[in-house]
């Protein structure tokens, strides 16, 4: 399992990832859980779309204007065609399963 966790601590910003080996069967399971839609490209976001994205935006906490680099633990594809999504109002949770893993991705802004 790999994990990584960013709050701003003044601010509701707050950026999330998880890894964790797992069966489609959770995967499945998950989505419905959350309540999770496909993404499309037809889908309309009341949020700028470009924060639809597996790179995320996580800042450096000692650098806001400086993006964290993608850890090697932290590998999902860049594609979103497999991507399920909920967004509302500057929150968005994004998840996908690929290659045996589920990657989750939660980001507040």
């Amino acid at each position: 399992m790999y994990s990584s966790i960013w709050k701003n601590g003044f601010l509701p910003d707050e950026h999330t990832r998880y890894k964790v080996k797992a069966t489609n069967k959770d995967f499945q399971l998950l989505v419905k859980r959350l309540g999770l839609l496909i993404h499309t490209p037809e889908r309309k976001y009341t949020d700028d779309k470009s924060w639809l994205n597996w790179r995320g935006k996580a800042q450096d906490p000692f650098d806001e204007n400086k993006e964290v680099k993608k850890e090697s633990e932290w590998n999902p594809s860049d594609d979103v065609t497999t991507t399920y999504v909920k967004q509302e109002g500057d929150s968005w949770t994004l998840l996908k399963y690929e290659d045996g893993f589920i990657y989750y991705l939660y980001i507040n802004h």
